[in-house]
């Protein structure tokens, strides 16, 4: 993701719904001057006829400064990543199906680590 700065710490416990989208301050207490929340709050499998299926994930990423409690940087998006290897009935390969999902999820991921590298649009 570009943030050469910051350590992954990978929680036990999910944030609640209410936490994820209404708390605007960092989660966490006693957080250190760099501080990030990058959060994977949902992921969903879609079956769309004209587009077929697709792993679609929903990701918030906050940066704070050491002056503020709010953020200084925000990005929430869905990104999306098409599955090859879902099918219904007879045709369907359950552990392709199956060995797929990891690395959709790692795609979504990618994609959205893009969209953070990204220039930052001046408003």
């Amino acid at each position: 993701m570009d943030l050469p700065n910051f350590q992954v710490i990978i929680h036990d416990e999910a944030l609640d719904d209410h936490t994820q989208r209404k708390i605007k301050t960092p989660y966490l207490n006693d957080v250190p001057a760099c501080y990030a929340d990058l959060v994977l709050s949902d992921v969903v499998f879609s079956r769309v006829t004209a587009r077929g299926q697709s792993l679609k994930s929903y990701i918030h990423f906050r940066q704070f400064s050491p002056d503020s409690d709010l953020p200084v940087r925000h990005l929430s998006t869905w990104v999306e990543t098409k599955l090859h290897n879902f099918r219904d009935g007879e045709k369907a390969d359950i552990p392709a199906s199956d060995a797929e999902l990891p690395g959709a999820l790692i795609q979504n991921i990618e994609k959205f680590a893009g969209f953070l590298s990204s220039p930052r649009k001046k408003n």
